[in-house]
């Protein structure tokens, strides 16, 4: 049995004058019909990752599923045979015609006050004064006091220093661990709440990246200060690290070496056609609408224990506004497209079993950065490692090879996963040249 036969058979049996008529009218694009038949049929596998299929489903589902017909006078028990069309009163067509005029009206209006709506950015306000770190704040130029921490080693000389940026949704918390460790080799570990995540103000709410960049500009300098003889390196995760790309090609900032940790790299240009329509209809109709990442199937740590504890802190975010992640993908878009402008030497970490960033753009990244790099950068590609490669069961493997490349010349890692990197990568770009021309 056929959809449209099924829909007459069910609707006749129920009564509804109009239902098959109003089946047949929503459905007589035969464009969108297939559209919307693939989109709902198709299984969580074909799409690149499941959460994209969640997401549609649950958008399209309630706007597009066929609905019932406005109730209007039945007009008796009929039998629908397999080829006997269904005849429908005039009067009854007139109803659903002048109804479905109503709505129509409606629904535009609705639409063009929506288009009014436009995702939002909170940038700093003006200066007040210089920026300046007072005890456990980080007091930018316009007075915001952002929530620091340190990790002091214990004896007095200092052989490096690290500036930890945090990621999406995060805060300076996720660098607890890896700070206890880098310690103990005389490593001293700086990290602060961006703005709008952690204990900032206006948490939940997106700063803009030329606000990030100021930001950590400023605090890098204040440690240079604080650290005149110490080398100076930047760690991001994630966002962090896109955030730590972008600061370095559009500023003049100087720092011995830069560690980035998946970095978010997934710009516009490598997503899905459907998730760039769906995040644009969204950040420019309901900007303030939130969104969880709960039944969306991804494991971005095998460090369960850590992530039921991030789950009960009430310092990581849990409900995203659209209009958040819109800056957000705009960062990506921006780190994306500065990495062959970065030549500070860089240290890039990244696990096989990322299901946050994909491997195409992040492959995209590394050989956009090699190609423009006069110094090779270091890659390690961590075989049982996922998005949170700092944070998972297999951290202090990753600590241990951070530590090695900042207080030493060598050109290996003892987890040997540069080699790893390096064997992936040059299938990649035999698999897939890229076309710098």
């Amino acid at each position: 049995m056929n959809y449209q036969t099924f829909n007459e058979k069910r609707y006749t049996l129920r009564g509804y004058g109009c239902g098959i008529y109003s089946e047949r009218f929503f459905f007589e694009n035969k464009k969108l019909r297939r559209v919307l038949s693939w989109l709902r049929s198709k299984p969580a596998s074909c799409f690149k990752r499941r959460w994209h299929f969640l997401v549609l489903r649950n958008c399209f589902n309630k706007a597009f599923t066929p609905t019932h017909a406005p109730y209007l006078p039945p007009v008796g028990n009929v039998v629908i045979g397999k080829n006997q069309p269904l005849k429908i009163r005039n009067r009854d067509r007139a109803k659903y015609i002048k109804i479905r005029k109503i709505n129509y009206c409606c629904l535009v209006i609705l639409l063009v006050d929506l288009a009014g709506c436009t995702p939002m950015i909170h940038p700093s306000g003006a200066p007040v004064s210089s920026c300046q770190i007072v005890e456990n704040m980080f007091v930018t130029s316009d007075g915001v006091e952002l929530p620091l921490k340190k990790w002091q080693p214990v004896q007095p000389e200092i052989k490096a220093v690290i500036i930890a940026v945090h990621g999406f949704n995060d805060y300076s918390h996720f660098f607890q661990q890896p700070g206890n460790y880098f310690k103990h080799y005389n490593t001293i570990s700086y990290a602060y709440d961006q703005r709008g995540f952690g204990g900032s103000p206006n948490r939940g709410l997106w700063a803009g990246v030329d606000t990030y960049i100021d930001d950590l500009a400023c605090f890098i300098q204040l440690i240079k200060n604080q650290h005149p003889k110490a080398p100076i390196y930047l760690l991001g995760e994630s966002m962090g690290g896109a955030i730590i790309i972008t600061t370095m090609a559009q500023t003049q900032i100087q720092v011995d070496g830069i560690i980035l940790s998946a970095p978010a790299v997934w710009a516009r240009q490598t997503m899905p056609w459907y998730q760039n329509v769906l995040l644009w209809t969204l950040s420019h109709t309901v900007p303030w609408m939130t969104l969880t990442g709960e039944d969306l199937g991804i494991t971005p740590s095998d460090n369960i224990e850590m992530l039921r504890a991030m789950g009960r802190d009430p310092l990581v975010i849990k409900e995203t506004r659209v209009e958040s992640i819109y800056g957000m993908v705009n960062l990506m878009d921006q780190a994306l497209a500065d990495a062959d402008l970065i030549s500070t030497n860089t240290l890039l970490l990244y696990g096989e079993k990322d299901e946050i960033i994909p491997k195409e753009p992040t492959f995209q990244f590394l050989n956009n950065l090699i190609d423009n790099q006069v110094k090779h950068p270091m890659i390690a590609f961590y075989k049982n490692g996922y998005h949170m490669l700092l944070r998972d069961l297999q951290a202090s493997v990753v600590w241990r090879d951070i530590d090695v490349w900042i207080n030493s010349s060598s050109r290996s890692l003892p987890s040997e996963a540069d080699t790893r990197a390096q064997q992936l990568l040059d299938r990649y770009i035999l698999e897939n040249p890229i076309n710098t021309n």
